[in-house]
């Protein structure tokens, strides 16, 4: 009842939580990146790979990743004065699962949370099992089913590129590009995505970087690639300083 995790947030949200938040009146932006697409023994790509849809930038084939967030500054829309939540019943998963990683390859770090240090002394429940899993069954089931709501999402995901126009992505683990559509037509499009399983023709991508050197390196692999973007209903939010 801290309050602590319920601030300035891009909140991740599945399709379904995401419409959700839309007809509450919540703001969504989607956040973008792509990587090659190619074989990986890695854990952590392995599990990107398998939250993204494949698409082509130039000759390259590539997997796009797009992550769905409640976005907020200062208090959460449902946090009320007392720090309870207005939709506790049917919060978002990410909501039901903190201080737990949806990432398995992450192991969570009391560290990089926002709980207070007395939620982790010893006199307090476990929040979290050795293996960085909620200590709670039912909590446990719920970080279960966002990861696989994780995945399945994907194929719903693949149309949005096309029904919102949106063809620009970050380089992955490099930042990511942000986009901002008008709430009614990213609700319209998730809506449609839902309910049409057949595969969407996906337009060209290019990659938005502020590094010379990765700049380079995607022309050198036939992919297309730009700078960073001027316009209002997209950003680009880098990891790493600016090259020239």
């Amino acid at each position: 009842m801290c309050g602590r995790c319920c601030h300035g947030l891009r909140l991740p949200l599945s399709v379904t939580e995401a419409l959700e938040w839309i007809d509450t009146g919540g703001i969504v932006e989607l956040l973008c990146d792509a990587a090659p697409d190619m074989p990986t023994a890695d854990a952590a790509a392995a599990h990107r790979h398998a939250r993204s849809f494949s698409a082509r930038s130039g000759a390259m084939a590539i997997s796009v990743h797009l992550l769905l967030t409640a976005t907020f500054a200062g208090p959460c829309p449902n946090l009320l004065p007392d720090f309870a939540c207005r939709r506790y019943a049917t919060r978002p998963a990410a909501c039901r699962i903190y201080p737990a990683e949806i990432n398995p390859t992450r192991r969570p770090d009391p560290a990089d949370k926002l709980c207070p240090p007395e939620a982790w002394s010893a006199g307090q429940p476990a929040l979290l099992r050795d293996d960085g899993a909620p200590a709670d069954a039912a909590l446990a089931a719920t970080l279960n089913g966002a990861r696989e709501a994780a995945v399945n999402d994907a194929a719903s995901k693949a149309h949005l590129p096309a029904l919102l126009e949106l063809n620009a992505a970050a380089l992955a683990n490099e930042g990511f590009v942000i986009w901002r559509p008008a709430q009614p037509l990213l609700r319209s499009a998730l809506a449609a995505a839902q309910a049409d399983p057949a595969p969407p023709a996906l337009p060209d991508f290019h990659f938005v970087t502020n590094r010379a050197s990765t700049a380079y390196l995607i022309r050198e692999s036939s992919a297309h690639v730009a700078p960073p973007p001027a316009r209002a209903d997209m950003d680009y939010l880098p990891f790493f300083p600016a090259e020239t």
